[in-house]
Order: structure tokens, then sequence, then C-alpha cells
């Protein structure tokens, strides 16, 4: 997963670099041929601290995506462990997985729907885990959704 990562990463540094050194142009003097103005390259002042920028954003967004997948293979191992009885608390559950993707909350606030999946996994992708809890913040139950064809 980092190798894919740093791949992309390292793809992404070059071509933004190629085009933030050829972002600004000026013109100079005419070519004989063509009599059009020839355009010089000019590199970006800007051009280094963007690529910085890119590059610490790039680190921080592959850490989340492992913090992520950490925490939905933590969910799967409780599960398989039968390490997630009904009536365990919030703050627990937060303790033994780690932090959710998402929290979402019905309408009516009688139940909470905690969302982990993996860094990789898309929302709509079936791998996920949904973990429900009532308005006291006690595990109701999980669901695991069926791998989709």
């Amino acid at each position: 997963m980092i190798k894919r990562f740093f791949t992309i990463f390292m793809c992404l540094v070059f071509l933004s670099s190629f085009f933030i050194e050829n972002l600004i142009a000026r013109e100079t003097k005419t070519s004989s041929r063509t009599q059009e103005p020839k355009k010089k390259w000019v590199k970006s002042k800007d051009g280094l601290k963007a690529l910085m920028e890119l590059s610490k954003d790039r680190a921080k967004m592959a850490e989340e995506y492992d913090t992520e997948t950490d925490n939905y293979n933590n969910a799967l191992k409780a599960i398989d462990k039968d390490s997630l009885p009904e009536g365990l608390s919030a703050e627990d559950v937060r303790n033994k997985l780690g932090e959710p993707v998402i929290v979402l909350s019905e309408p009516d606030g009688e139940r909470t729907r905690w969302v982990y999946k993996n860094g990789a996994a898309d929302y709509s992708s079936s791998e996920k885990v949904y973990l429900f809890f009532d308005k006291n913040e006690k595990l109701i139950n999980w669901v695991i959704p069926p791998a989709k064809n």
C-alpha cells in the first residue's frame, strides 16, 4: 500500500515540477523561420513551496488511509474473535478498534451508526463494518455488508 502511494507521489512530483516549471512563459526573440515569438520557460518562484505542500498533504493522506485500514482490520478481528458483545460502551469500542471513518446519527437520535472501511475502498464498496449504538452509547449490533458481485 505504501509502495503504491510512494510511486503515485513520485509521479505527481515529477509531473507537478514539469508543469510548474513550464507554467510561466515570457516572450523572447522571434524565430527566423516562423517569425512567431519564441517562448522561454521560466521557473515559478512559488513552485518549490507548492511541491513541498503537496508532499505533506500526500504523506498525510497515506497515513490516514493506513489508519482507516488498520481500524477496519481491528473491527474484523474483533468480530471474528467475538469480542464485541452487545452492551459494550462506545468508549470501549473506540479504544479497542480506533476511530470510525464516519459516525451517522438517525434523525430521531435513537441510534448511531459507526462506519469502518478499508482505506483503499470507496464509500460505495462492500468493504465496510457497521456498528450500531443506542442513545445511551451502548453497542446494539454490528453488520458486515455482503460482497457485491
